[in-house]
């Protein structure tokens, strides 16, 4: 990340203080300290330090001209926060001047914006657009991201981030190796068990497999786990973006009939916490997969999904005399 500070020695320690920022958060902080430069270039402001005044015209550009949400405008001042805090840490952070945390809190009452969810691919639907993939390779590779990514409540970064290596294949499960995930910011590594799934056109062990095989058949066991598709078909040895997994759903969506533009490549972890609670799964059990560290967050889900009043107007509708 640029901050357009003098060239200096870069010291050994730095790179521990990029590596406390996940890819994605450094990719977001850049954009959005880029963006909050060329303001500054534009509006004729010193962007660091940058003072009260021009960071409050800076949330009302976001509002006016960018129509940013209030959570993305949270995030953008997140990123100055900290691009401040490492260009002059012992100076009082201009973020979090009284007035501009005032700004962001006014700002977001006077939006009302709603929390705003793509919505979540359950399980009825999910199975509607797998009948629709053909079995060429891409096909075969489309089915095992999108029943490993509901099976198993995956992040799509953590889905694009599987190499072959990370799979081990065993009788009626498969074993998904994860490694610096953003529930595990400390790189320590964890594991995800998926079980096989009676219903062979629903299962994950059996898409994985099928999949493997196509890779073998390609002679790219080694690499990573979702690969991109040449001009012809084939897979070849380049890793799938994240971003393409949001592509995949919506393509497959559109396919079975449903508007893309309320999926993305979270519906499938959202699907399953949703499928998992209106199936009376428990709260700890599905936490267990998602790998959720709130149970907070995880109730957001749960919340709405209509699972408590579903069961609340079950109960007084049971009611007899």
């Amino acid at each position: 990340m640029k901050t357009n500070l003098p060239d200096r020695p870069r010291p050994p320690w730095r790179d521990y203080l990029d590596a406390a920022l996940s890819p994605n958060t450094r990719r977001a902080y850049a954009h959005a300290w880029r963006e909050f430069a060329a303001f500054c270039a534009a509006a004729s402001c010193q962007p660091l330090p940058a003072d009260e005044a021009t960071l409050l015209s800076y949330i009302s550009w976001l509002d006016r001209a960018r129509r940013n949400r209030p959570s993305t405008v949270r995030i953008k001042l997140a990123a100055l926060r900290y691009v401040h805090a490492r260009a002059h840490p012992s100076a009082p952070n201009p973020v979090d001047a009284p007035a501009v945390r005032d700004a962001l809190v006014g700002f977001a009452r006077l939006r009302r914006a709603a929390r705003l969810r793509k919505g979540a691919l359950l399980t009825p639907d999910l199975a509607r657009a797998l009948a629709l993939l053909p079995d060429t390779p891409a096909g075969r590779r489309d089915r095992a991201l999108l029943l490993l990514g509901f099976a198993g409540a995956f992040r799509r970064s953590e889905l694009v981030s599987l190499d072959v290596a990370d799979l081990t294949l065993r009788k009626g499960l498969a074993v998904l190796r994860l490694r610096g995930s953003k529930g595990d910011p400390t790189a320590q590594g964890e594991s995800k068990v998926i079980h096989a799934e009676a219903d062979p056109a629903l299962c994950p062990v059996r898409a994985l497999q099928d999949w493997l095989a196509t890779l073998r058949a390609h002679r790219l066991a080694d690499g990573p786990l979702f690969t991109r598709m040449d001009a012809t078909g084939k897979p070849t040895d380049r890793r799938l973006s994240a971003q393409s997994v949001a592509l995949i759903v919506k393509r497959i969506v559109a396919a079975a009939g449903l508007d893309p533009r309320q999926f993305s490549g979270h519906s499938l972890r959202a699907g399953f916490i949703t499928a998992a609670a209106l199936a009376g799964a428990q709260e700890h059990d599905i936490q267990r997969v998602s790998g959720h560290k709130s149970a907070d967050v995880l109730r957001q889900y749960i919340r709405d999904s209509g699972v408590g009043q579903q069961r609340a107007q079950h109960a007084a509708f049971s009611l007899r005399e």
